[in-house]
């Protein structure tokens, strides 16, 4: 009489296992209106003409801002760190700040 080795007895169970776990979650599976996708429709209710009137109007402002973080950035660079900025970090991470001091630019 033959006798299929015992591997081959486990992969057959695997397999077997493996497709009922498969089936089991397609079934499970909810239909979406439009399927699984991240592009779904977005109501825009402004004109588009406004919306590029107010990211035009803000854009100085914000080229602005970057400007000044970019020169933070720079004044913490740490080959040509900046005496009073890095002093000034240090004291507020440690918590040696009070809050009557007064910062006098000298420029």
């Amino acid at each position: 009489m033959f006798r299929p080795p015992r591997r081959t007895a486990w992969t057959v169970l695997a397999i077997a296992a493996s497709a009922a776990i498969a089936g089991y979650t397609y079934a499970q599976q909810q239909p979406e209106p439009r399927g699984k996708t991240s592009y779904l429709p977005v109501d825009i209710a402004e004109p588009f003409a406004s919306i590029m009137a107010r990211m035009v109007a803000a854009k100085p402002q914000i080229e602005k801002e970057h400007m000044q973080l970019r020169h933070r950035s720079e004044l913490l660079d740490p080959n040509k760190a900046d005496p009073d900025m890095a002093d000034e970090l240090v004291r507020k991470k440690l918590g040696l700040v009070r809050p009557d001091e007064v910062i006098v630019p000298l420029d």
